[in-house]
């Protein structure tokens, strides 16, 4: 009813007004950073496969040995993992610092983690009125997918940030009305979407996204706005800069834009495989591919709906984010955020539903359950006529939220989240680089 009829999130997704002060979401992210720096360097015992590769980067170049041509891609791929230069320049630092220890590859992650959180609160603060964002940060914050992604020593956390800032840029450059601002924000579009290629590889699809926008953007704002062509230009040029130094190394561009990643039937898309899941070099025909896009769909459902390791919360949030996304396109309510969403959704179903190839749209899906909280408060309450009983629901809502925050910790002291109770990473394998 509320989301439907009375257009709550119509009138309020946007909203100016009661925006909660930047330190709240602060002291959030510092309690955040602490939990994940518990017992850093010893639980898990181990590092896994893509960790211990970023470990060992950090570590050739601690020594002086820096990868070749950091900043431009590879004759096949853009640089990736460990070898990002958003991961490389921090893990140097960090292992200067603290040593070429266990800890320092994960610390490494804690501060990509924390950037994330920051871009996070910046979006969700403007995108949901008043206490409610910070709810949304709190939920996505101590999620159990989070803190266990945060302390794994990947570089999936920071590429998550480019992918919200990604988002948080083109809604701002939708929203400011002031020449300059605006200019400012279609600059940092074309920074963040520049920057897709040193992130993990299913997030090209955000290039999609990217010139998506930005006649999205300009189609909301109109063409009678001042100055429509400058914001566009600059986000254009700013994005083709860090795009031709990336590509300034490759003798082949276009083979830095293949999509698929491996010799496995998990690192190809759909329209690569057969309906046995078998890799063929060329592009299969259209009912084939229907039929592996329908198979990662189903097999995505089966295995989210029976994790343990996922909070209950998530499993229904990850629908209702879908239904809201339809929404915000189909009542035009945010067209940037379900352009966003609808294109988030692509990895996990055209190459393989792994947990992390979620992370484009991981989390909004949270925002999706603060914005049913939300409705739920407003149109629960009205139904109250006394002052006192229409308290009756925010008290419910809050004692739901502290035991879903408790089944949080028990899932992370009991199982670990899903990130560590399947080894898709790699098989469990102690760092022998990192003896040295």
């Amino acid at each position: 009813y509320g989301i439907l009829y009375r257009k709550e999130i119509r009138t309020g997704w946007l909203e100016p007004e009661n925006r909660p002060a930047w330190w709240i979401g602060l002291v959030i992210i510092v309690i955040i950073t602490g939990i994940k720096l518990v017992d850093l360097s010893t639980f898990p015992h181990f590092l896994k496969t893509y960790a211990a590769q970023t470990g060992r980067w950090g570590m050739h170049a601690v020594e002086g040995n820096w990868p070749r041509n950091l900043f431009q891609g590879r004759g096949f791929d853009l640089r990736g993992g460990g070898e990002s230069p958003l991961m490389v320049p921090i893990l140097w630092l960090v292992m200067k610092i603290a040593g070429i220890n266990v800890f320092s590859v994960r610390f490494t992650e804690v501060i990509g983690s924390t950037v994330l959180l920051l871009i996070f609160w910046s979006w969700v603060r403007v995108s949901i009125p008043g206490i409610w964002s910070c709810l949304a940060l709190v939920m996505f914050g101590l999620s159990p997918w989070h803190i266990a992604q945060s302390r794994m020593g990947t570089f999936f956390s920071i590429s998550a940030a480019i992918a919200i800032g990604l988002l948080w840029s083109a809604q701002n450059a939708w929203l400011k009305e002031r020449f300059r601002s605006s200019l400012l924000w279609w600059g940092l579009l074309g920074f963040f979407a520049g920057s897709i290629g040193w992130c993990y590889a299913p997030m090209k699809v955000l290039y999609v996204f990217f010139l998506g926008a930005i006649p999205t953007i300009v189609f909301l704002k109109g063409f009678k706005s001042k100055g429509w062509w400058a914001g566009p230009l600059v986000a254009i040029g700013v994005f083709s800069s860090l795009m031709g130094l990336q590509l300034s190394s490759v003798q082949n561009p276009s083979s830095m834009f293949r999509s698929h990643f491996g010799p496995l039937a998990t690192d190809n898309p759909v329209w690569r495989k057969t309906v046995d899941d078998k890799v063929q070099p060329g592009v299969q025909p259209v009912p084939v591919i229907a039929h592996n896009v329908k198979r990662n769909a189903v097999h995505w459902m089966r295995k989210t709906f029976r994790e343990r390791g996922l909070q209950s919360m998530y499993k229904a949030s990850l629908v209702l984010s879908f239904a809201v996304a339809i929404l915000c396109i189909v009542f035009r309510w945010n067209l940037v955020l379900g352009l966003y969403y609808l294109i988030g959704l692509l990895p996990p179903l055209i190459v393989f539903p792994l947990h992390r190839r979620t992370l484009i749209i991981w989390p909004l899906i949270y925002v999706a359950t603060v914005l049913l909280l939300r409705e739920i408060n407003i149109t629960g309450s009205a139904l109250f006529r006394n002052k006192s009983l229409k308290k009756i629901v925010p008290v419910v809502i809050c004692i739901c939220l502290v035991l879903i925050m408790f089944q949080n910790m028990h899932l992370l002291l009991k199982r670990w989240s899903i990130v560590y109770d399947h080894t898709y990473f790699g098989p469990p394998r102690r760092l022998t680089a990192m003896k040295r």
